[in-house]
């Protein structure tokens, strides 16, 4: 899309503008603006390195809203099209950070990243303004036309495309199918570790949480308040992006408004009224461990925190009932301070993904679209995560991405893959493009 800077900042995306000759597009883009120093949603392993993530796509600009396009080298036919929407609580993240040239050369199929804008630039809302949020949201929708429109000058079939993400990429792909910005754009849906009636992607924003970013800015008239944050430098922006912690309950995570376009409605209702766009299938999951990654904020973990934290929580509308039952549900009744981090990582772990993926997969399979699920449960012979977090959040990634397939001379021998993980890889990588290709998925 056209660069979002000056009237275009906090603005719906404008297709890019046409030019003659050859573009070179050898270069990944800039990342979009973000804070520099929030790893938390990264999906990096041993020695924070990682086959996944490239090394060069450092550089942060607001002129950030490009595609990258993996497609097989000899093939002559037309290809099903895979977009991938990545995750990072719309706070963090790049399209960019996850090459796909393994995933779309060895299965035969065409892989799309894209970036989209984020954090305060992506989704910034302040209720009887105009500015309305979802920027981020909006931008994907501009990168899925363009795929429609485009993607058979590069081989791909305009008719196959199946959208899949992860965590908040998850969330996205959800809100797709529930958009009439989205319909006609895709026919089939992943959804990985994420989901909009999850509290981290949808909750009723209160514009007082965001009245001190516009102090801050020194846009304090909402009469003005588009105007004023146009004026300002990005490095404002940047400096009002803090780390991301669960620990600062005060910190919230950019949310997403029901602004009557992208999203007509609260998300619980339109799935409970199966307002989805034509799907042909869907395919939703979650890792064993999902919450267990939150440790660095969260353990030690006390019971006094733990009822702080509950108390902070979005739950159904901050029921005073719902709350007390969750502190009996997930309280250790014999000693209170006993298993407490265990206990809080169930507690997010059922909240964030395992109830409400339970919950989408049994409404899209009454609506009649073939729906399957699945559990991703392996732990890497070599981790940069101590054994007790499992198989946490974000953890299929890499062999979804074919790591094990990738050669990495940063890593030693005693952190490359073993010949069974390559085999997982494998496995992963067909079940989620024989999904897209419209083959059994118990059989890739």
């Amino acid at each position: 899309a056209e660069p979002p800077v000056d009237e275009l900042r906090f603005a719906s995306p404008k297709p890019p503008k046409y030019w003659n000759g050859i573009r070179n597009a050898t270069e990944y883009s800039a990342v979009c603006p973000q804070p520099t120093h929030s790893p938390r949603f990264q999906p990096l392993y041993e020695n924070g390195e990682s086959s996944i993530v490239d090394s060069h796509c450092s550089h942060i600009s607001e002129d950030c809203l490009y595609l990258n396009i993996y497609r097989p080298a000899h093939s002559h036919h037309r290809l099903p099209v895979m977009v991938w929407l990545h995750g990072g609580g719309n706070y963090v993240g790049s399209g960019n950070w996850y090459h796909s040239s393994v995933l779309s050369s060895h299965n035969d199929i065409i892989v799309v990243t894209l970036n989209h804008r984020l954090a305060l630039f992506g989704f910034l809302y302040i209720s009887g303004t105009d500015l309305a949020g979802n920027y981020g949201y909006l931008d994907q929708v501009q990168a899925l036309k363009w795929v429609h429109q485009n993607i058979g000058n590069f081989g791909g079939d305009p008719n196959s495309v199946t959208i899949f993400g992860e965590s908040a990429g998850g969330a996205s792909v959800h809100f797709h199918i529930m958009s009439p910005m989205s319909a006609g754009l895709f026919h089939k849906a992943i959804i990985q570790s994420g989901n909009a009636n999850s509290n981290f992607a949808f909750h009723s924003p209160d514009s007082s949480d965001y009245d001190w970013i516009i102090n801050e800015l020194g846009c304090p008239d909402k009469k003005n308040l588009l105007r004023c944050l146009r004026t300002k430098k990005v490095e404002e922006f940047m400096k009002l992006m803090r780390p991301f912690s669960f620990r600062k309950l005060g910190f919230l995570l950019p949310v997403t408004s029901v602004d009557g376009q992208f999203v007509p409605d609260d998300p619980r209702n339109l799935q409970q009224t199966h307002q989805f766009n034509n799907l042909t299938s869907i395919m939703i999951g979650f890792t064993k461990d999902e919450a267990k990654f939150l440790s660095n904020d969260l353990n030690p973990m006390t019971f006094e925190l733990f009822e702080k934290i509950v108390q902070h929580l979005h739950l159904y509308g901050d029921c005073e009932i719902v709350k007390k039952a969750v502190l009996h549900r997930y309280k250790n009744h014999t000693n209170p301070q006993e298993n407490m981090y265990e206990n809080i990582a169930r507690l997010f772990g059922d909240m964030a993904y395992f109830a409400p993926s339970v919950l989408t997969a049994d409404s899209f399979s009454s609506a009649g679209i073939p729906t399957y699920m699945y559990q991703f449960s392996h732990r890497s012979s070599f981790s940069n995560f101590p054994e007790w977090l499992g198989v946490p959040h974000f953890d299929e990634l890499q062999y979804l991405f074919g790591s094990p397939w990738q050669p990495n001379p940063r890593l030693d021998s005693a952190s490359r893959y073993s010949l069974v993980e390559r085999g997982l890889s494998s496995y992963v990588m067909a079940l989620w493009t024989g999904f897209a290709k419209d083959r059994s998925v118990s059989k890739p």
